[in-house]
């Protein structure tokens, strides 16, 4: 990643490597028992709502997706600067009043399109490894 001029900006993982991830500890070397996290708390995430990433590696933010989205195992470290969020359409935003016809309430429907874009594909490194 490094030698094609990209910097790790994020890492991104399925909520079940980030799980088995926050139980590892790191090793210091000498010592076969540490009970230093491998993954470093970040203090502004306490509130859930804040849409902040909870764990970081070595400062880098780390995000998890929904289940099925990234293979359990799999970690992939990307460069913000080379990954592009694209929509594919423009946002479709549909209003109902009859759902909800015995209150003063309106159902509301959006649907938005997204793609992402990677044209720089050296600049995203996957890591695999075997959860146990």
């Amino acid at each position: 990643m490094n030698q094609v001029g990209s910097t790790a900006t994020a890492f991104v993982a399925s909520a079940a490597t980030v799980k088995y991830l926050a139980s590892l500890k790191r090793f210091a070397g000498t010592d076969l028992n540490s009970n230093e996290p491998l993954l470093t708390l970040n203090p502004a995430a306490v509130d859930p709502n804040a849409g902040l990433p909870k764990y970081s590696i070595n400062g880098t933010p780390l995000y998890w997706t929904l289940e099925g989205v990234i293979p359990d195992g799999v970690v992939w470290a990307v460069d913000r600067s080379k990954v592009f969020v694209v929509i594919r359409e423009d946002i479709e935003l549909v209003t109902s009043p009859w759902p909800y016809f015995t209150s003063d309430s309106i159902a509301v429907r959006g649907v938005m399109r997204v793609g992402y874009g990677f044209p720089h594909a050296a600049s995203i490194v996957k890591v695999v490894g075997a959860l146990s």
